[in-house]
């Protein structure tokens, strides 16, 4: 979860470096988004959240506890590496905004 985080926070900081480089808010937008839609994407895979009905029975039926810990523990790393990007998305469009005003 450690290692997670801190990878999460690593990408923002690396998105900021490069917005400052390029002056181009935009591109760190588009970075930040899209390293949230990637690892939100799989956590969704791994949770099995896109499988049908049948196939989600069938498939928690037949694995075992231990890989089934397993794909959570996977599930917890994606979102905790997608959260601090999510949350530098929001800071940067609020400040847009009331920059903006």
């Amino acid at each position: 979860m450690n290692q997670s985080l801190s990878f999460g926070v690593f990408i923002v900081i690396v998105a900021l470096v490069i917005g400052f480089v390029t002056r181009d808010w935009m591109l760190v937008l588009k970075i930040s988004g899209g390293v949230v839609l990637v690892f939100l994407l799989l956590a969704g895979l791994f949770t099995g959240a896109m499988a049908g009905g049948d196939r989600a029975r069938a498939n928690y039926e037949s694995e075992s506890k231990s890989s089934r810990e397993e794909r959570m523990q996977w599930v917890k790393n994606f979102i905790f590496i997608a959260l601090p990007n999510f949350i530098f998305i929001l800071i940067l469009l609020a400040v847009a905004y009331f920059v903006a005003l």
